[in-house]
């Protein structure tokens, strides 16, 4: 697919914006080169992904670079937009419920930055010092950090969460953006990026911050979504993110901007399935050509092989969300006795942490709403 190609595809339009309760503004559309390889010869893999809530779903544009494999949003906003976005409208698809963080969020922040430095502490013996964490919120992930002897840092583009983590928490976390990081060089031990690297406007921008902050030999703790999604693609590819990486394309990323892959992990260590984790060191100088050679032995994705694998999950998912509406509908939709034969293994369906019951819920929601659309050839 050409460029022009798509373009034609482009969803950035007023319709949008209105839709996220941002109109009246206006953004440039920018189409960028591939963020790892700097090449410019894309393929559409997704024409349809969440754009606001759960459950709402329109057009997006996600291709992929035929070269390196690496998937993103292209073409995008201005970076302006960005900014924006994350005082105008993420406030009400984020953490935030009100004046205070949604029911349990805080503590499951908590929990996940124990299992974090657990995790860390047994494969890695990294003494304790600095630390940064990369949009981080209300910062709860950084108080066992805090609580074990590390000195902690923060920072977030979401204004609400970072005065709540300052006033209520007492954490050292400030308004801003990866692409300007607020601190000196060579000054963190460690970054944290719990999900972070996705959303960040300027790839480029961000790693080379991430190089300059981090000691030589410093630590990069990342956790990854793999684009070989294992829930709703269209909950997946969504315009909240920017990029989608896979194993490959994401050693591809680090190996370009100075950073030494040294584990990746399967674990659940956050109980939260599909999601991988990266230990990376600050190792070399950020090179293009580095990478060159990587992508000839292999190292890369491709557009045949993510679409083999979307096209088989999406009829997958289908028959998954046909089998749970099938099963509430045997149980006289009592989600309690739903829950029983799932636990029981009478039915594949994968629900998310917390409440059994609301997640259970998103899953039948997603189910009609998918069986609906596709129905309707909207697919």
């Amino acid at each position: 697919m050409k460029q022009k190609e798509v373009l034609k595809l482009n969803p950035i339009n007023d319709a949008y914006l209105r839709f996220i309760g941002m109109d009246g503004k206006k953004y440039k559309s920018i189409s960028l080169d591939c963020e790892i390889c700097g090449r410019n010869n894309f393929e559409l893999i997704m024409n349809k992904g969440k754009i606001g809530h759960k459950g709402e779903y329109g057009p997006v544009s996600i291709v992929q670079c035929r070269y390196c494999g690496h998937v993103m949003m292209n073409p995008r906003f201005e970076a302006q937009f960005y900014i924006d976005y994350y005082k105008e409208f993420y406030k009400d698809i984020g953490a935030f419920g009100g004046e205070k963080p949604r029911p349990g969020f805080l503590e499951r922040q908590i929990e996940r930055g124990a299992a974090v430095l657990d995790f860390l502490e047994k494969n890695r013996s990294i003494p304790k010092g600095k630390m940064l964490d990369l949009g981080c919120s209300f910062g709860g992930a950084m108080i066992p950090f805090r609580d074990r002897g590390w000195s902690v840092h923060g920072i977030d583009p979401e204004e609400a969460s970072v005065e709540y983590g300052q006033k209520e928490l007492d954490l050292p976390i400030v308004y801003g953006f990866a692409e300007r990081l607020p601190f000196e060089s060579n000054e963190m031990d460690l970054v944290i990026s719990l999900g972070a690297l996705e959303h960040v406007h300027d790839f480029h921008e961000t790693m080379m911050e991430l190089f300059r902050v981090i000691k030589k030999g410093g630590y990069l703790f990342i956790r990854m979504r793999n684009n070989r999604p294992w829930g709703l693609v269209w909950e997946y590819f969504n315009r909240n993110h920017y990029r989608f990486f896979c194993e490959n394309t994401h050693r591809l990323a680090l190996l370009r901007y100075g950073f030494e892959v040294l584990e990746f992990s399967h674990a659940e260590i956050e109980q939260m399935p599909g999601h991988k984790y990266i230990i990376a060191r600050h190792s070399w100088d950020p090179s293009p050509e580095r990478i060159e050679e990587a992508i000839q032995q292999g190292l890369k994705d491709s557009p045949e092989e993510l679409k083999k694998y979307l096209d088989k999950h999406m009829q997958t998912f289908l028959d998954r969300s046909q089998a749970l509406l099938d099963l509430v509908q045997s149980c006289n939709s009592n989600l309690q006795e739903v829950l029983k034969e799932i636990e029981k293994g009478n039915i594949e369906i994968i629900l998310l942490p917390g409440d059994p019951i609301v997640t259970l819920e998103r899953a039948i929601m997603e189910a009609e709403k998918v069986l609906k659309e596709t129905e309707d050839q909207s697919i």
